[in-house]
């Protein structure tokens, strides 16, 4: 082990002996990414302020674990796939500690604290880049009983590939290409917290050498593998999202741009013209829109990769692939 990590060890058992459990969170997890939202208007507002003043809940179905039930998680220890980045995990966790999200410490020091429950954790390789450190709370069975007290419709996900290629497919020509970026903020599940005294209920072995005494890990965060972590992040993140478009959208006149002027004198080449004698007829699986089919608007098409349409003859409409998608800009 890396003396870093055990001199964080060793701090944070002192203090857990010295403060109790409330309390050592409170001294050592800094204050919540989130604002004090006074002057956001959202629907999400209540429960924002909830999980910035008490942390997300953490409950199950099921009764408390007893301690011979962790005892057996335990002595089961970590995946595998720990043991071959030991070095990585001392470096990985000895850098969250610092930033106040998780904190390791002594089976010995926590087996009485209540509702405590363990989990393996396991590493993922990661071509070209670090691995990455993940929980299986699946294996422990904690994500199939923890109770949904989330917003599970905040999560905007399903059907990524089919609406991305659609956007593509009817995108405007004449602004050239299509170009896509992908914005990933770090830390993202990290900037929320847990509540104080459910995260015992989160905890993970933390691999150690033979012999040595046995190391638990808790997220004072939400942490990569449980159930409820997605849909408690996207609540915030799609609260940003509302405000900010609410925000443009109130904007009539925007402040002129300094490269406003130079971007009219740019004159793009129209890529419909280049690719004009190779175009073939759209595939079946493209429907014609009667809500487009207005007077003085060109004749378009639309497709929503998510319900079950049906085309202008009522005949069954195949699924999208990849294949039909080639065969339009081919």
């Amino acid at each position: 082990m890396s003396d870093e990590l055990g001199k964080f060890i060793s701090l944070h058992t002192n203090l857990l002996r010295e403060l109790g459990w409330s309390a050592f969170v409170r001294k050592i997890r800094d204050s919540s990414d989130l604002t004090t939202l006074e002057n956001v208007k959202h629907p999400a507002k209540r429960l924002l302020k909830h999980y910035k003043y008490r942390g997300a809940p953490v409950k199950f179905s099921t009764p408390p674990w007893s301690s011979e039930r962790v005892s057996q998680a335990l002595a089961r220890g970590a995946h595998k796939s720990c043991l071959a980045h030991q070095e990585f995990l001392h470096e990985e966790f000895a850098d969250m500690i610092a930033k106040s999200q998780w904190v390791i410490l002594p089976a010995s020091a926590v087996k009485d604290i209540p509702d405590l429950r363990i989990s393996p954790p396991g590493v993922i390789p990661q071509r070209d880049r670090r691995p990455r450190w993940i929980c299986d709370y699946s294996f422990s069975g904690v994500n199939e009983e923890t109770l949904p007290l989330a917003a599970l419709d905040s999560m905007q996900f399903g059907h990524a590939l089919d609406r991305i290629l659609r956007e593509i497919l009817l995108a405007d020509p004449s602004f050239g290409p299509v170009k896509m970026m992908k914005i990933d903020l770090s830390d993202g599940f990290y900037r929320m917290d847990v509540n104080i005294e459910d995260i015992p209920k989160l905890g993970v072995v933390f691999p150690t050498a033979e012999g040595d005494e046995p190391l638990i890990a808790f997220p004072l965060v939400l942490p990569m593998g449980w159930k409820n972590s997605p849909p408690v992040f996207s609540t915030a993140t799609e609260t940003i999202a509302d405000l900010a478009n609410q925000r443009l959208a109130s904007v009539k006149d925007p402040r002129p741009h300094h490269l406003d002027e130079a971007a009219e004198q740019v004159v793009p080449e129209n890529p419909l013209e280049a690719s004009m004698p190779r175009l073939q007829p759209l595939p079946s699986v493209l429907r014609t829109s009667s809500f487009c089919l207005r007077p003085s608007r060109p004749r378009t098409v639309r497709w929503d990769p998510t319900l079950p349409h049906r085309s202008p003859l009522q005949l069954p409409v195949p699924k999208f692939t990849l294949a039909h998608f080639h065969e339009i800009i081919s």
